[in-house]
């Protein structure tokens, strides 16, 4: 077994040459011999950030959807027919459900493009529907649906399951995946749509400790109330969050407040970023 585990970020929000930026999310996971592409961001970064990385799209022994919005499938189709024939897609079955974004009178489609749900309701043996905590190889998990425990943490009034914005999407396709490490847990956040302190929750019931060592991804925090920010410190703090590196959709201002509140443990987190861990 190798002695490292590695988290990569391959798209995200920011990047530097030879990276591009997107709108979007997505890391590699090597742990255990084992190589896992967690969400695939917009699609337009993903060809040029892997190739920077120096990694081919066969060497992905399988695909983890955090949920089903765009900007974390939108690089399933370009995946097609580039993956081993082999590789497993595991994700909540509601990945697969419309979603929009409704802002007064304005609504979009933000759910996965048509190609990405033909290709994924296709799949047949190998989609792998995580509706709970599902151990993807030795020591890497999806926590499936969480649940929403916290009063902090309701869903989204803006997400929609139709254009006319009648249905609240509460986003039941949210999930995290999380490795063991020598440290304790790392916990790798797609958008963590379902709130910071349900997630740790779920992933600290899952992986049966309290001890939370890195937290690293989208925190949804952006647009989040002073309390709501300051709530997720404190579940921080409790967890004992040892490394703390957002990026994604958690927005400048809320990134400079979580510096703050841990200078010794926030880290820059962008595509092209690499954390490292003692493995398991």
């Amino acid at each position: 077994m190798d002695s490292e585990s590695r988290v990569t970020i391959v798209v995200d929000n920011t990047a530097e040459p030879p990276f591009l930026g997107e709108h979007g999310f997505a890391a590699l996971v090597d742990a255990g011999g084992k190589r896992v592409l967690f969400d695939t961001g917009q699609g337009d970064a993903l060809e040029n950030n892997l190739a920077a990385l120096g990694v081919e799209p066969e060497s992905i022994d399988a695909l983890v959807l955090s949920h089903g919005h765009y900007d974390h499938t939108g690089g399933v189709p370009w995946l097609v027919g580039r993956l081993r024939p082999d590789v497993k897609v595991y994700a909540h079955p509601a990945v697969l459900s419309a979603k929009y974004a409704v802002d007064g009178a304005s609504s979009r489609y933000i759910g996965a493009p048509a190609a990405a749900k033909c290709f994924i309701s296709n799949l047949g043996s190998y989609f792998v529907p995580t509706e709970s905590p599902t151990e993807i190889f030795p020591g890497i998990w999806a926590t499936g649906e969480i649940p929403r425990i916290s009063r902090m943490e309701p869903p989204a009034e803006r997400f929609k399951k139709d254009p006319e914005g009648k249905d609240i999407d509460a986003i039941p396709d949210d999930q995290a995946l999380f490795l063991r490490v020598r440290e304790g847990v790392a916990v790798l956040l797609g958008c963590c749509h379902s709130g910071l302190e349900n997630t740790l929750a779920a992933v600290a019931d899952a992986a049966e400790t309290e001890k939370i060592h890195a937290v690293i991804g989208g925190t949804h925090l952006r647009s989040a109330s002073p309390e709501r920010l300051e709530h997720s410190i404190g579940i921080s703090r409790r967890r004992g969050v040892d490394i703390l590196a957002p990026c994604h959709c958690t927005g400048a201002e809320s990134s400079d407040r979580l510096r703050e509140a841990f200078p010794e443990r926030f880290r820059g987190c962008r595509a092209g970023s690499v954390f490292r861990f003692r493995a398991a």
